[in-house]
């Protein structure tokens, strides 16, 4: 049992200095309940809090001096202090609430639908989510949240690609392609956020057909890459079996094109997108001006893709002069005849016919 024994002479002047520091009468009720100052909107006991930073003697001293009937007496929030030391990495913690008691409290749930298990996994402390496993948390490996997020979806959207390799082997194989309540897979998400690695692994084992997969309102990973400005994940699902889906719509009737004009900062995605065919007219398969001024309405951003293409197209031209001195011909078009082009592709006036706004599926804060 991790019941750690220290001198009285300094336990008590130890225990007292900390809960004076966090608000608690140390000669007063031991298992009352305060508004934490630390963390605006919390009311919790001292054991809950001494279990949230990681202070086991604490725990002990409060445990042999009245308040051990509150090792399973939760914060404002459904979370017991076993909960709390998991989400917050202390493992010993946990340990010594388990053996004295509070071992009913691995599989519990916050109010927000999370268990011990799944918040391990989001903030991705493997060592804990295999102990928990360890003392009979099996079926939390796959438990889903309200939103229909298992740990195995936490764990890609938060980039964990260690959690979700050993959720994998230890259960939850098969939640790689599983859904959400709005359509969402963890590939999907993975691209959402920029996990390149949790990307490419969800494709190896077995998910690689998520790669087109819409979520509810018709987003595809490559759109949702381009909106988040990630260009390695975009470029990635090009190179993989996505690269039609540079001009697929969603719902709402917009492109990746229209998106990442819309959200990018990185104004490159836009650029690489036009070269990789977003703004070709389908039968010509030419960059088409009226595509261009219906994606990119923004003032700024049309004019940064206007420079960046004509930057590309004067490089091509200088590589065909210099590098293969035969194609630059009598017959081949003049340098001014650059701009020129870059200019009649972008002829047509931009116009805005639909603003987009981003998709409300993030998670809750937890504290």
């Amino acid at each position: 049992m991790l019941f750690v024994k220290f001198p009285p002479w300094g336990a008590k002047k130890m225990a007292s200095k900390w809960l004076q520091e966090q608000g608690f009468d140390p000669d007063g009720d031991l298992c009352k309940v305060l508004q934490l100052e630390n963390y605006p909107g919390t009311e919790a006991t001292a054991m809950c809090e001494a279990s949230r930073v990681g202070k086991l003697r604490i725990c002990q001293w409060l445990f042999e001096h009245g308040a051990a009937s509150t090792l399973r007496t939760r914060d404002n929030h459904g979370r017991s202090p076993l909960f709390l030391a998991c989400q917050h990495g202390h493992l010993h913690v946990a340990k010594w609430l388990y053996e004295v008691g509070a071992a009913e409290e691995i599989c519990t749930a916050d109010m927000f639908g999370g268990t011990p298990m799944f918040i391990a996994c989001e903030l991705g402390h493997l060592h804990v989510a295999k102990w928990l496993l360890e003392v009979g948390a099996t079926e939390d490996v796959r438990t889903k949240d309200p939103r229909g997020w298992t740990p195995m979806f936490i764990a890609c959207e938060q980039g964990h690609l260690d959690v979700a390799k050993w959720l994998f082997d230890v259960g939850a194989a098969e939640d790689i392609r599983i859904k959400d309540n709005v359509g969402n897979t963890p590939m999907f998400i993975a691209c959402e956020q920029g996990h390149l690695d949790v990307a490419k692994w969800l494709f190896e084992v077995g998910a690689a057909e998520d790669i087109r997969t819409k979520d509810n309102v018709g987003n595809t990973p490559m759109l949702i890459a381009c909106r988040e400005g990630h260009h390695d994940v975009a470029t990635w699902l090009f190179e993989v079996g996505a690269a039609e889906d540079v001009r697929t719509k969603d719902n709402d009737g917009q492109s990746p094109l229209y998106d990442a004009a819309a959200f990018d900062i990185h104004d490159s995605i836009m650029t690489w997108l036009v070269i990789q065919g977003a703004a070709n007219d389908e039968a010509s398969y030419h960059v088409d001006a009226a595509i261009l001024a219906r994606d990119t309405y923004d003032g700024h951003r049309r004019t940064t893709l206007h420079q960046n293409l004509t930057a590309l197209l004067d490089q091509h031209s200088i590589f065909i002069r210099l590098v293969i001195p035969a194609a630059h011909t009598a017959n081949a078009a003049p340098v001014d005849a650059i701009p020129s082009a870059c200019d009649a592709i972008f002829s047509e006036e931009p116009h805005i016919s639909h603003v987009p706004s981003q998709q409300q599926h993030r998670v809750p804060f937890r504290a």
